[in-house]
């Protein structure tokens, strides 16, 4: 009986080993999902990033069509044409560009 005992806690003591194996893994298991978490993180701040670059583009484009704009309005002025007209649509043109902007800053905030 006494040797029945020790096979018994013999049997015991590999079900805790097993036990303890499974608990191994499934900590395993968490600090992987933890690295994915991680890695999730680093992609939404790399998409972050790449939005406010796409903003800052944007942003470069409307500098660029304000300047082409301007030169526009150089040609206009070197031919006599009247200012009024022209200065007056190059401030509804402003007013369009910086709406146009503001609604890409709405468009990277709604996907952030």
């Amino acid at each position: 009986m006494a040797l029945s005992i020790v096979v018994a806690f013999g049997m015991a003591q590999s079900i805790a080993i097993a036990f303890g194996t499974i608990r191994k893994v499934t900590d395993a298991l968490g600090m992987a999902q933890s690295i994915l978490d991680a890695l999730g993180m680093i992609r939404k701040v790399t998409v972050a990033f790449g939005m406010a670059l796409s903003i800052v583009v944007a942003f470069g484009m409307a500098q660029s069509i304000a300047i082409a704009f301007g030169m526009t309005l150089s040609f206009l002025d070197a031919f006599g044409i009247a200012q009024n007209v022209p200065v007056a649509f190059g401030m509804v043109v402003s007013v369009a560009v910086a709406f146009g902007m503001s609604l890409s800053i709405l468009v990277a905030f709604g996907m952030a």
